[in-house]
């Protein structure tokens, strides 16, 4: 998940919502972490939200691969009106859905070569709800499809990371578990700034959860990396979208 953001409030572009000099900070901490145990990746999808773009660019000395950082819109932030989809033009709803729409093609167009077949493309994302039980229900869904669209040759140079937000993460991560799409459940989200850690040790076997590892600081104002073998529970204070 990308490190600590901006707060998402009302009158703010959640697209463009950028790192905190706090999250910049854990970042760094996390990539010293990985560089002292040799981690490295193949490849990297990215989220086109600007707090995304700013976490894979913190990584991108870890790519082992000659393919640069690749925009995918099926790493979105939950589309709804309080979350992905907030404006500073004040739009909700599908105005708001086709608003975003746009940007995400701007920016895959930026990209160029590097978004040139994103996984789940920008005209199949869908809008989410904020509540009701239908809540988050689109997020779980685009997790779902975007894992069942992986394929060898995502995982043939490395280790394949994905930079994503919480809701989204959460999606990717039981639809890797379950091998389907679940109803949303505000539990076990990725903490903002963690890295968690899926193996699949044979084709055929199931996937499994590793870990996550997450840069936090002391009161002293010493930054540590923890590691633990399950992802924080939402009673964790940075556990939210």
């Amino acid at each position: 998940r990308h490190g600590v953001k901006e707060e998402n409030v009302p009158g703010k572009d959640n697209f463009a919502l950028p790192l905190t000099a706090e999250g910049a900070e854990g970042l760094a901490e996390l990539v010293a972490f990985f560089e002292v145990n040799q981690v490295r990746f193949g490849r990297v999808l990215c989220s086109p939200y600007l707090r995304c773009r700013q976490t894979a660019a913190a990584l991108v000395g870890l790519l082992g691969g000659t393919r640069g950082v690749e925009m995918e819109p099926g790493l979105c932030e939950v589309l709804s009106d309080r979350h992905g989809l907030r404006n500073l033009a004040g739009l909700e709803g599908p105005p708001a859905l086709q608003a975003l729409a746009a940007r995400l093609d701007e920016a895959l167009r930026e990209a160029g070569a590097e978004a040139a077949q994103p996984l789940v493309p920008t005209r199949e994302l869908e809008r989410d709800e904020d509540d009701g039980p239908a809540a988050f229900w689109q997020v779980m869904l685009r997790g779902f499809r975007l894992v069942q669209r992986l394929t060898d040759a995502h995982f043939e140079v490395g280790p394949l990371l994905l930079v994503t937000h919480g809701g989204t993460a959460k999606a990717l991560i039981s639809a890797l578990l379950l091998g389907q799409a679940v109803p949303y459940e505000r539990r076990q989200i990725p903490a903002m700034g963690s890295f968690t850690v899926m193996e699949q040790r044979r084709p055929e076997s199931a996937w499994r959860l590793v870990g996550n590892a997450v840069s936090t600081r002391a009161a002293s104002g010493v930054w540590e990396v923890r590691w633990r073998r399950e992802v924080p529970s939402e009673s964790d204070e940075h556990a939210k979208l």
